[in-house]
């Protein structure tokens, strides 16, 4: 289980190189064309067409990717880092690992005992990012 944070700051890091590798100019916001939804753009303003990422299959998909353009991965990224950074294990005594800030703060698991490894905030974290928080 000592392994999940390590895992969590690797997907974090896989996810950060590929939204590093899009191509300046388009690692800015993206929207939509204003005539035909189903185009993209890379652009810094509403007002101009900006740089011709591609056409997809549908406005609805246009809108997806437009929503989750490198600028917002970005953003997540650096949230989801900065939790990462305060919830850390660390080995409270021979047998346990508990989390740094959640053991501080004396949290408690529903059954009155205080809470182990991974700490929730890791575990739904490790979920979003698509990583079995037991390990499965």
């Amino acid at each position: 289980m000592g392994d999940l944070h390590a895992r969590v700051l690797a997907r974090l890091d896989e996810i950060e190189a590929t939204a590093s590798a899009t191509h300046l100019p388009f690692r800015d916001h993206w929207r939509t064309g204003r005539k035909v939804g189903r185009t993209l753009y890379a652009t810094e303003t509403d007002t101009e067409d900006g740089h011709l990422i591609g056409t997809l299959d549908s406005p609805a998909l246009a809108a997806h990717a437009a929503t989750f353009d490198p600028a917002f991965v970005f953003r997540a990224l650096a949230a989801w880092r900065r939790t990462a950074e305060r919830h850390t294990p660390f080995d409270e005594d021979e047998i346990d690992t508990a989390c740094q800030r959640c053991a501080d703060g004396g949290r408690i698991d529903e059954d009155g005992s205080r809470l182990v490894w991974p700490c929730p905030e890791i575990s739904d974290l490790a979920y979003a990012l698509g990583i079995d928080p037991d390990g499965g």
